[in-house]
């Protein structure tokens, strides 16, 4: 009987455990540059040179429970300054203030916040947020966010 319990503890622990390096969030995450598959997630202004994008599971993808997962869709949208400037137009008025982004994926898309933009070591930026809600497609039903860096936007939606 002993030998059961302990061997129930110990298969409970380890289901409780982090997770292993193995995991898809420790691995490197790669950014897709398929326009047309982003169009089925985000209305794309007709300015946007290019797109580097990815999903990602919300909360870091360490859900043990079965079943749909909620993500985040990151994308970065290439446009030149006119253009960002007749994007502006279409989003919401900006909040500033701090936006805690995961620095895999500003790596991953190779996103840089702009030179005057205000950093903490927690890896919060200050950042002018604008509702875009006008750019969120189907999957993304309480909109999405933008924020303007270098050489583009930064657009963000989630899917709960």
């Amino acid at each position: 009987m002993r030998i059961i319990v302990t061997t129930i503890w110990l298969l409970w622990l380890g289901a409780c455990s982090s997770e292993s390096a193995s995991s898809p969030v420790a691995t490197k995450v790669k950014a897709r540059t398929d326009r047309a598959r982003l169009g089925e997630h985000l209305h794309l202004p007709s300015a946007v040179k290019s797109v580097r994008w990815l999903v990602v599971p919300r909360g870091g993808g360490t859900s043990r429970a079965p079943g749909p997962v909620d993500t985040v869709l990151w994308a970065v949208l290439v446009v030149d300054d006119a253009d960002w400037e007749a994007l502006r137009q279409q989003l919401k008025s900006p909040s500033h203030g701090s936006v805690g982004l995961p620095l895999p994926v500003l790596q991953a898309l190779d996103a840089r916040p702009p030179g005057e933009t205000k950093s903490s070591a927690s890896g919060t930026l200050e950042l002018d947020v604008f509702d875009a809600t006008s750019l969120a497609g189907p999957y993304y039903p309480s909109g999405a966010h933008a924020a303007r860096i270098e050489g583009g936007v930064l657009v963000w939606a989630t899917t709960m």
